[in-house]
């Protein structure tokens, strides 16, 4: 039988890592695979005690005590070096009144915390308190997906090793006040413009990677943050088009597309036909008067790319996306 051949998505300095389940439970079968290819390439799991943890609900990995000390626990080790959550789901909203913020400012170096989907919540938190490390990737439970291919390994790799280069949060930089070592470098190609005319227009600021549902769900919250002159990317999977619409008609009336400097639309599976969407897509943009283009290969689609949470991103009137690195 031929042994597969697995890529590994960490960078060198990247060696030992947490596994939290933070929102639903965990596929058994997906998780033992993902323990037998991260021990083939050499990294060292911490695994959490979700397996063992009591749950009232179905739908969570575990209790939200449980959950709220295994985060925590991985917070406050300095031997990890990435933090990546096993699942997403539903259920990461519950830890943020009590996650240590201060163990993540804290510590000697950056811990980065890795997921997309349901986790979300996490990162909106992070960015809403100004801490760097939120990396939107494939999550441990479906480790197979990312190790057995190689251009998603490599674009994790890359995000993970620039991310630890950054070290802390970063605002929208213009290209001469680069931090030393780091480099634009063009990553995407813009397909669509929603905006008046089709045309693309050159903006830049902050990137911000969120699930269209839970981005919506955390406003009026303390851990929604600030998206003035940031670039909003988002994406949704299995939702109808009206409840697309009604999301972003929310994200309107609460003044929030207006305070972007733009919305990138990345993957939406399931949620209805092309027709239906742009027809959205072009509605919103003109109520925004905001860029609203896209798209960008992140959200449950095929072959996601990895971001960072708050990296310098600027889009050229060709449609090209430059992304700090």
């Amino acid at each position: 039988m031929k042994k597969e051949k697995w890529f590994d998505p960490f960078p060198p300095e990247v060696r030992v890592i947490g596994v939290p389940a933070p929102a639903s439970a965990v596929d058994g079968k997906k998780l033992a695979q993902s323990l037998r290819i991260a021990e083939e390439l050499g990294i060292r799991v911490k695994l959490g005690d979700f397996r063992n943890a009591p749950r009232g609900e179905k739908y969570f990995s575990s209790d939200v005590p449980y959950r709220i000390e295994e985060m925590n626990r991985f917070l406050r080790d300095e031997e990890i070096q990435m933090i990546l959550c096993a699942r997403g789901g539903y259920g990461s909203a519950y830890l943020l009144d009590h996650l240590d913020y201060g163990a993540l400012k804290n510590r000697k170096t950056p811990l980065l915390l890795g997921g997309y989907s349901d986790i979300t919540a996490l990162h909106l938190g992070l960015l809403s308190r100004n801490i760097f490390g939120g990396i939107t990737c494939t999550m441990f439970g479906h480790f197979a997906d990312v190790a057995g291919n190689r251009n998603m390994a490599l674009s994790m790799r890359e995000s993970i090793a620039s991310a630890l280069k950054m070290g802390r949060f970063l605002s929208p930089s213009p290209a001469e006040k680069i931090p030393g070592g780091l480099v634009r470098k063009k990553r995407f190609r813009l397909r669509h413009s929603f905006g008046e005319e089709g045309k693309f227009l050159p903006v830049h600021g902050a990137i911000v990677p969120a699930n269209l549902t839970l981005l919506t769900r955390m406003c009026g919250t303390p851990y929604f943050p600030d998206l003035s002159e940031k670039l909003l990317l988002v994406e949704e999977v299995r939702e109808a088009p009206r409840k697309v619409d009604f999301s972003f008609l929310q994200l309107h009336l609460a003044g929030l597309l207006e305070k972007c400097a733009g919305v990138l639309l990345g993957q939406y599976t399931d949620c209805g036909t092309s027709r239906e969407l742009f027809r959205i897509f072009r509605r919103m943009a003109k109520l925004c008067g905001k860029p609203f283009c896209g798209f960008i290969p992140f959200g449950h689609g095929e072959h996601p790319s990895a971001l960072i949470c708050g990296e310098p991103c600027r889009i050229e009137e060709d449609g090209s996306v430059f992304l700090l690195r």
